[in-house]
């Protein structure tokens, strides 16, 4: 499942978990420490609570589907691609107005690219680069350079479902 074939009722719920994102806790805070380097944890809290509260929730249904499908040995690496797959939304560079424009109603290649939409399906490769630049391995950064394109393994699989599902 791409993101534009989420239906829309799915992205009014994301939308509106995106609303109420509650700060984190100590608990969520361990838990990212887990998984990402001090380099990582700096890009990761760069991003508006709304979408550090998805990637956590990405990230826990990443861990459960990986473990359900025999991803053991790549689990810590799918997990911390969720955590970082929207690194590229920096905090206060997207008006909440445009981006539940963009959410509820995917643009069409090639309409109304202006600079806000364009940060928006630009995120992917900007948070790899920005990933990569900080040392992050280089399957994490694939993961989400392409967590919007079609999976083309199970680990980008389990990444896109995490996506969509928070």
């Amino acid at each position: 499942m791409t993101s534009a074939s989420i239906p829309f009722w799915g992205r009014v719920k994301q939308f509106y978990r995106s609303l109420t994102a509650a700060p984190l806790k100590d608990s969520d805070l361990k838990y990212i420490q887990r998984y990402l380097s001090e380099q990582e944890r700096a890009l990761f809290f760069q991003m508006d609570v709304m979408d550090q509260r998805h990637a956590l929730e990405a990230a826990r249904y990443a861990y459960r589907a990986a473990t359900a499908r025999g991803l053991g040995h790549q689990r810590h690496l799918i997990v911390k691609a969720a955590l970082l797959h929207d690194i590229g939304k920096v905090k206060g560079d997207l008006p909440l107005r445009a981006r539940a424009k963009y959410t509820l109603f995917q643009p069409k290649p090639g309409k109304d690219q202006n600079k806000v939409w364009a940060a928006l399906k630009d995120h992917a490769q900007r948070g790899a680069h920005m990933a990569e630049t900080f040392g992050t391995e280089p399957e994490v950064v694939r993961l989400i350079r392409g967590h919007h394109n079609p999976p083309q393994d199970e680990a980008a699989r389990v990444l896109q479902e995490a996506d969509n599902l928070y």
